[in-house]
């Protein structure tokens, strides 16, 4: 099949090095960066994560805890989440302008954070979900 390609196991699996050498990188400097800005993952986080990923594959939330729960791969996802709550912080913080020197507002990408209290007021599509998987990806 790699040759079919135009490629050979040695291209291939130096390519596979590179892209993962270069994922790491970015966890890495994504892990720093939310120490940094002391991210923290919220409930409300880890239920939207849930209820979007559920809803790719087509299955319930609850479904998708348990699948990866039994995998262990709630705290994967949990890192995931953080990483992202990361890139969100740093770009909320910065200033961004276009080239005309307009400033953007990094919301419309982004969406609006929402505030402690706001979220305590906003019902989770699957709280007992979300919980279980706050408390399991932290433990």
């Amino acid at each position: 099949m790699l040759v079919e390609q135009g490629s050979s196991r040695a291209a291939f699996d130096a390519e596979a090095r590179t892209a993962s050498e270069k994922d790491v990188k970015r966890q890495l400097l994504l892990d720093a960066l939310a120490d940094e800005l002391q991210v923290q993952v919220g409930q409300d986080d880890l239920t939207e994560r849930l209820v979007t990923t559920s809803r790719q594959y087509g299955i319930e939330p609850q479904q998708l805890f348990g699948y990866l729960q039994e995998r262990n791969q709630l705290p994967t996802m949990f890192a995931d989440v953080r990483r992202e709550l990361a890139i969100r912080a740093a770009v909320e913080a910065a200033t961004v302008t276009d080239s005309d020197g307009n400033t953007i507002d990094t919301s419309e990408f982004f969406g609006k954070r929402v505030s402690a209290g706001e979220a305590e007021e906003a019902e989770p599509a699957d709280e007992g979900a979300a919980r279980a998987a706050s408390d399991e990806a932290t433990t």
